[in-house]
C-alpha cells in the first residue's frame, strides 16, 4: 500500500480557515490496478457554511425538527460533526461510553441507526437492558443533543441484511477480527487473521464475516437540546 497527502490551505473571508484533506491511497499488491481513492475532510466547516444564514427558531417544535435534520445531515456525510457521536450503555462497571459511526437516521420513525461486532461488551450491555443515550455535538452550530430511549438489536432481519448490503469492504473488515472486541493484547495488532493483513477479500469472501455483524437501532423517547455552548 503506498500513501501519499496533500493538505491545502487557504484563507477566506473574514480571515476564517478553510482546510481540505486529500488522501490518495494506490493499493499494488498481488497484481491489483492501482486503486485511488480520494477522501476530502473539511476540518472547520462544511461549504454550505460559508453562506449559510441563521434562520431564526421561534417554537420547540421548530427547534426539534431542525435537530433531527442535522442528525440526518450528520448520517449522510462523513465530514459532519454528528457522524460521529458518543453510545453511551450501562456496563458492571456503570455507564460505558465509545465514539461510533452514526449510520442511518429515519426521521419520521425517530431511529438512529449505529453498527456493532456481535462480540462486543456493548452488544450484551444493549441486549441486558435495551437503555441508551447518544451525545452529538456540533462545534460550529454550538449545538448538543442528548437523546434517550430503548435500542434494539437486528442480527438476521431485513434491516440488518440491508445495513450490511450497503457495508464496503473497509466497513466489513472490522468484523474479521480473530478476537472479540476490547480482549486484552501483549502488543498493538489491527486484529486481523494472517492472510488478510496482506490480501484485500472480495465482496464475496467477506461474506464470512457476517455472522459477527449487527445492527442497532435506537428509537427516540427523550431528547435534550443545548444551544449556544
Amino acid at each position: 500500500m503506498v500513501s501519499s497527502y496533500l493538505c491545502i490551505k487557504q484563507k477566506f473571508k473574514g480571515e476564517r480557515l478553510f482546510e481540505i484533506n486529500i488522501q490518495l491511497a494506490c493499493n499494488h499488491s498481488f497484481g491489483y490496478k492501482p486503486q485511488v481513492e480520494f477522501n476530502l475532510l473539511i476540518g472547520h466547516f462544511r461549504k454550505s457554511q460559508l453562506k449559510k444564514k441563521k434562520v431564526r427558531l421561534d417554537t420547540l417544535d421548530e427547534i426539534l425538527e431542525d435537530a433531527w435534520k442535522m442528525l440526518l445531515m450528520g448520517a449522510e456525510r462523513s465530514d459532519d460533526p454528528f457522524h460521529w457521536p458518543v453510545l453511551g450503555s450501562t456496563g458492571q462497571q456503570g455507564c460505558n461510553l465509545r465514539t461510533v459511526i452514526l449510520r442511518q437516521v429515519l426521521v419520521p420513525e425517530r431511529l438512529l441507526v449505529c453498527h456493532t461486532d456481535a462480540r462486543a461488551p456493548k452488544a450484551d450491555e444493549i441486549q441486558a437492558s435495551g437503555r441508551v443515550a447518544w451525545l452529538f455535538y456540533h462545534p460550529i452550530e454550538k449545538v448538543q443533543l442528548r437523546i434517550y430511549g430503548q435500542a434494539k438489536l437486528h442480527r438476521d432481519d431485513s434491516m440488518a441484511k440491508e445495513q450490511w448490503a450497503a457495508a464496503g469492504i473497509t466497513n466489513r473488515l472490522n468484523y474479521a477480527i480473530s478476537d472479540s472486541p476490547g480482549t486484552p493484547v501483549e502488543q498493538p495488532t489491527s486484529g486481523l487473521p494472517d492472510i488478510l493483513r496482506s490480501k484485500v477479500p472480495t465482496l464475496l469472501e467477506s461474506e464470512t464475516f457476517r455472522p459477527y455483524f449487527m445492527h442497532v437501532g435506537l428509537r427516540s423517547t427523550t431528547s435534550l437540546i443545548n444551544l449556544g455552548l
